[in-house]
């Protein structure tokens, strides 16, 4: 007779309520799953078979650095790291009201 109790009832609809906020959550698991799998049986291309990457690009490494030193790229991140460690520093600071 503990099917008739307002405790099991309760406790009944807690567990659905929490799978169903679970679900969303798993779906996606299974979506992101089966899309890795499709992308992981992608055959790379020939001309990087035989050094990946580093073999593809490495000709042009030269020109990317020297447009990089030029272009003020690591200026700019410097720029952008110390605005961010400012902002975490006043939100760690004022205890995230600011």
């Amino acid at each position: 007779m503990e099917f008739f109790t307002v405790e099991f009832w309760k406790s009944l609809w807690d567990d659905f309520i929490e799978w169903m906020l679970d679900f969303p959550v798993w779906l996606l698991s299974i979506v992101l799953d089966a899309i890795a799998t499709v992308i992981e049986a992608i055959q790379p291309p020939s001309f990087m078979a035989g050094g990946g990457l580093s073999a593809a690009l490495g000709p042009t490494a030269q020109y990317i650095g020297s447009f990089l030193v030029q272009s003020g790229f690591a200026e700019a991140f410097g720029i952008l790291g110390v605005g961010l460690a400012f902002r975490l520093t006043r939100k760690l600071v004022t205890l995230g009201q600011w």
